[in-house]
């Protein structure tokens, strides 16, 4: 009976501790992190403009479970997203700004063809930027918990 118990209770203990952080209502995640903004200097006026009337964003939740890169086979994410217009606009894009390209290798040691995939597959090199409010996508995606590790720090530095 004990052995069942432990087993039965076993999969909430794997739960990440942001899972644990965050769960709850949005108002009490709201509440924790304009505490959290205070403390790190974000002033009072900021955070109410900010927050003011936030709540969670369903589409953008919905849109981060349905990633193509998580849920499309490898061919068709390349039929769909790596097109030859993507391709050449990509190629064009970085011999105009190759001088930039070199000043980040050399400061960070990325190589251009790391960013310029990056930016071309994120928004289409700049020209599709999801349309949604910074502030209330991050909020959702920090309380929402699966990624809450890496969207709250995001969340953080936007405000």
């Amino acid at each position: 009976m004990l052995t069942r118990r432990v087993l039965l209770a076993a999969p909430s203990l794997a739960l990440p501790t942001s899972a644990w952080a965050y769960a709850g209502d949005f108002d009490t995640f709201l509440g924790g992190l304009r505490a959290e903004g205070l403390r790190s200097g974000v002033s009072a006026a900021t955070l109410d403009r900010a927050l003011a009337g936030l709540r969670p964003n369903e589409k953008v939740l919905e849109l981060d479970r349905r990633q193509p890169e998580f849920t499309l086979t490898w061919e068709r994410y390349r039929e769909t997203r790596l097109t030859d217009q993507r391709i050449a606009q990509g190629r064009a894009l970085a011999a105009q700004n190759r001088r930039l390209l070199a000043a980040v290798r050399s400061a960070y040691g990325v190589d251009a063809g790391v960013i310029m995939g990056i930016w071309g597959l994120e928004s289409n090199y700049g020209g599709f930027t999801g349309g949604f409010n910074v502030i209330e996508a991050l909020a959702t995606l920090a309380w929402d918990g699966r990624r809450a590790g890496f969207f709250r720090p995001e969340l953080m530095s936007a405000l």
